[in-house]
């Protein structure tokens, strides 16, 4: 596991950044980017100034460790982010092909 626990990422662009099994205890994220970051595993337990609109932006968070606080309100209104990328993938595939398949009625 990498560690930047600790750090400050402050404005940090991390746009599609692949941060899994990443430590970012007790990072410093304000302003950052998260848009499309994979945090699959991930430890962000103790993040300091970490919002849920960040969070809400990332690709996944399957099997990330998060303080309760996020953890109870990402799951009611961002439940698909605690799949894995294989698992949106698949889901996406069949949804493609069951897509098309109504297209052939």
């Amino acid at each position: 596991m990498i560690n930047l626990g600790e750090n400050d990422l402050f404005g940090a662009n991390l746009k599609r950044s692949n941060l899994e099994r990443v430590n970012l205890e007790k990072t410093n994220p304000t302003g950052a980017n998260l848009i499309e970051a994979n945090l699959e595993g991930a430890n962000l337990k103790g993040v300091l100034n970490l919002s849920i609109d960040q969070l809400s932006k990332v690709r996944t968070l399957y099997n990330t460790k998060l303080d309760e606080k996020f953890l109870i309100q990402l799951k009611e209104e961002f439940s698909f982010l605690f799949k894995s990328l294989e698992q949106q993938f698949l889901e996406y595939q069949s949804n493609l092909l069951g897509a098309n398949g109504d297209n052939n009625l």
